[in-house]
């Protein structure tokens, strides 16, 4: 749905015009490529309910995690409160998580064992929107809260792909192979629009004008600030909890908004001619 037709079929023109050589997608990574709901009406997990929902490491961090996350969450999804106390609650969110991630003195084997046991799914769509990319030649960078590591492996296993642009949370390990800390500053769902780009990403990003972002959360509006040459960005929004209280602040900030945890198909095919 969108309040601003026209505007989106301007953007789509220009995109068809200039080619997809100047298109770059952006997309976060949890509930967005992820579904919210697994076929069971169970929530789906995120990168960081990988390691804090799995069991893996004990009853008494999965109580935890759990306590955090029912503190946090509603503060995350409540359209009343004002920006500054949401940004101030999300960083002790993630400070305090991966605190209590850092004490379980994770391994990578770790990691690859809680991905394939993850209770979670790609949106239906997702495959083919990852496999068209990359056939037209259309780079994605994935910009995600989550933690990088995790979101690796979870490409790795469950599409086979390696080597995809990802901004993350950076696991840090010692000699050992075993977690002790997080690199770099720490990126939750309020500061994308903070986080420099560099190397590699830069370089990526660095000749392409027109935008395609893709994310479930207001502060994911944020990702394209740090391009370079961006013209245009087509916002694409994800409501997928707390549909009525939201949906109108999504659609006056959003280009699109898909809601009920739709699928990524309708976004294939209001793209399709851009990728032609």
């Amino acid at each position: 749905m969108t309040k601003r037709r026209k505007e989106v079929e301007e953007k789509l023109s220009t995109m068809r015009r200039d080619g997809r050589e100047s298109v770059l997608v952006v997309a976060d990574f949890d509930m967005t490529l992820t579904s919210f709901l697994m076929p069971d009406g169970s929530r789906g997990m995120s990168t960081h309910g990988m390691l804090e929902r799995s069991g893996y490491f004990g009853e008494a961090f999965t109580t935890r995690a759990k306590d955090i996350f029912n503190r946090f969450y509603p503060i995350e999804v409540d359209p009343n409160l004002d920006w500054d106390s949401k940004f101030a609650a999300m960083s002790e969110w993630w400070e305090t998580t991966h605190k209590l991630i850092v004490e379980q003195e994770v391994t990578k084997k770790d990691i690859a064992a809680c991905v394939k046991a993850g209770h979670f799914r790609f949106r239906e769509g997702v495959p083919e929107l990852l496999a068209q990319l990359k056939e037209r030649e259309v780079p994605i960078l994935v910009f995600s809260a989550g933690i990088a590591d995790v979101l690796e492996e979870i490409f790795k296993q469950r599409l086979g792909l390696e080597g995809l642009p990802i901004i993350s949370n950076k696991m840090k390990f010692d000699e050992e192979g075993k977690l002790v800390g997080f690199e770099n500053n720490t990126i939750h769902i309020m500061n994308k629009g903070a986080v420099a780009l560099e190397g590699q990403n830069l370089e990526l990003v660095k000749d392409k004008s027109n935008v395609i972002l893709l994310g479930d959360s207001l502060g994911d509006l944020r990702m394209a600030d740090g391009l370079p040459n961006k013209q245009q960005v087509l916002k694409i929004g994800f409501l997928n909890d707390k549909i009525e209280e939201r949906k109108e602040e999504y659609l006056e900030k959003f280009d699109v908004v898909i809601v009920n945890d739709g699928p990524m198909t309708a976004v294939n095919e209001l793209l399709a001619p851009i990728f032609a």
